[in-house]
């Protein structure tokens, strides 16, 4: 009895002290090899950073050019940052980091708490987040992204916490962390719409204070939406009329028939590009499932192949962009529209992309199918957790079928909640010694593919600062890649055109040489996927 005595209170220790210690050593040594020091915008979040700058400097928000989200509350948390330590932004991408650190620390309690898991287990599914690689690597930007869902992960957290009885005030943490998830980004209102509709067939109208958490944001997007609609100078819709674009640039016959066809074919990007974010997580769960007995396993395995492979076709569009290339990890802003990576320039890590996805996309499968069975023959009882998860996926997934735009960092959410539906459904189901060696390569390909992308950029800013101080150069002289032209161009519709070379500039600076323009400089660093010295180059345009 003493031992067992011992043994739970060395566990509740490492619980409450030593695991968030051991997660942020992690997290540190994973950023110091990164290194997120540098004052220059990174993809989508110069707009952040116009707008904070005039909220910070001139104490107004300029809607002027407002990015799709809804970002109100994402400005907030920048401009607290700011205010304490000064602008820059070095200081907003600290800040998204504190956040997504945040985040990790609630993952895990709510693994341990209401997934049932071990700390070794805890501690290994919320290793799976942090080496996501579209989160670590939107974790080191001011992106909406990552801070959207931390503060999802907090307020999902803190209202099972009042829903299970163990807390009775961390509702109104739930009502906090929800709104300010649904002013930075929208389409939080599949979790908290999930959330609601669990509370009403639980509970009723019994527990009134359960509906908070899902009123309370919603009421506060209208407000915010209509406040925006009617500020002077602003051209674009903060909501969903901008972000799901077609709504609004549509009729209606068109419109459905886009948003068919788009829920018909984006569930097989979605099972792709998850299965390689989770792939240390998918692929022992693969393994096991194929390895072990199970009532229905034939039945499993003969449903799950025909949609398996309708994903492999898909595949052939594999990475969709943005943040994964077959190059690597990162934005790739620096080439004109239309010259992104093609398959003459796959890094020799790219084929292992490719086995690594499809293996998880099927075990990815295989889990849900199996779900589903067990659900449908009543030997599986759905807790609230996995029952709010499974709607969430359903809701998020008819939100990014509304929109043209597609990214794979919208999937980003995907791959954060299919953590706990899987520790939950599937832990005695995987082989954690196989698991390990699987999530040091992860970990290996996003740490390095986040340094490379930082790097590179690093390199392009430091190019600029030589045309600008040393050449003499003006910025509308320079053409420099997608975030220069919006951030010095941001206010007009020019810079878009700026960023296409159209009228060509004086001054380029590129990652390839260029026909027309001779080098002035180079700048070389050091990548690391595949580990080879890139270089950026300053060209000046040929005399005429």
């Amino acid at each position: 009895m003493c031992r067992n005595d011992g043994v739970k209170y060395l566990s509740e220790r490492f619980h409450s002290y030593l695991a968030p210690g051991f997660l942020f050593l992690i997290f540190f040594l994973t950023e110091c090899w990164i290194n997120p020091i540098g004052n220059f915008p990174l993809n989508d979040d110069w707009v952040y950073v116009r707008v904070l700058r005039s909220l910070h400097e001139h104490h107004y928000i300029d809607t002027r050019f407002w990015g799709g989200a809804a970002m109100l509350s994402h400005i907030l948390y920048g401009e607290l940052f700011v205010t304490l330590f000064g602008f820059s932004i070095t200081i907003l991408r600290i800040a998204t980091l504190v956040s997504a650190f945040i985040g990790l620390i609630f993952l895990y309690r709510l693994l341990r708490e209401f997934a049932g898991c071990s700390n070794r287990n805890a501690m290994f599914g919320t290793f799976i987040l942090l080496f996501n690689p579209l989160f670590l690597s939107l974790a080191n930007t001011y992106m909406t992204d990552v801070p959207f869902v931390s503060m999802l992960i907090i307020g999902l957290y803190a209202y099972l916490r009042y829903e299970n009885g163990s807390s009775r005030y961390s509702w109104v943490l739930a009502v906090f962390c929800f709104t300010a998830a649904i002013l930075s980004r929208q389409l939080s209102l599949a979790l908290v719409a999930a959330v609601g509709l669990y509370g009403f067939i639980q509970h009723r109208l019994r527990k009134p204070v359960l509906f908070l958490p899902v009123i309370v944001p919603i009421v506060s997007l209208g407000i915010f939406e209509y406040w925006h609609r009617h500020q002077e100078g602003s051209h674009i819709s903060a909501g969903y009329s901008y972000i799901f674009y077609s709504v609004e640039h549509s009729d209606s016959l068109l419109f459905l028939k886009s948003f068919t066809v788009q829920l018909c074919k984006r569930w097989t990007h979605v099972t792709s590009i998850t299965g390689f974010v989770c792939f240390p997580l998918l692929i022992p769960y693969l393994f096991s499932f194929l390895r072990k007995r199970h009532d229905d396993k034939i039945k499993t395995i003969l449903i799950s192949l025909p949609f398996l492979l309708l994903v492999g076709v898909s595949m052939v569009h594999f990475p969709l962009g943005n943040y994964l290339y077959n190059t690597g990890i990162g934005a790739d802003t620096l080439a004109p529209p239309g010259t992104l990576p093609g398959p003459e320039d796959a890094s020799a890590f790219f084929p292992a992309m490719l086995i690594l996805a499809f293996l998880g996309a099927w075990g990815g499968l295989l889990f849900l199918t199996h779900q589903v069975l067990r659900f449908l023959s009543h030997t599986k009882k759905t807790g609230a957790l996995l029952f709010i998860m499974l709607v969430c996926f359903l809701f998020y997934y008819l939100a990014i079928c509304l929109s043209n735009a597609l990214f794979d960092r919208y999937f980003l959410f995907f791959g954060v909640f299919i953590i706990p539906c899987m520790m939950i459904s599937a832990e005695s189901d995987v082989n954690y010694k196989f698991a390990l060696p699987l999530i040091i390569l992860m970990a290996f390909f996003s740490a390095n593919g986040t340094k490379d992308y930082l790097q590179k950029n690093r390199q392009r800013w430091e190019a600029i600062d030589f045309l600008k101080t040393r050449i003499g150069a003006s910025d509308a002289q320079i053409s420099a890649g997608y975030e220069h032209e919006g951030l010095f161009f941001g206010e007009t519709s020019k810079w878009f055109d700026k960023w296409k070379n159209e009228p060509a500039a004086i001054y380029l600076v590129s990652a390839k040489r260029n026909d027309g323009y001779q080098v002035l400089k180079t700048f070389p660093y050091q990548r690391f996927i595949p580990y080879t010295t890139d270089t950026i180059f300053v060209l000046k345009r040929h005399a005429l």
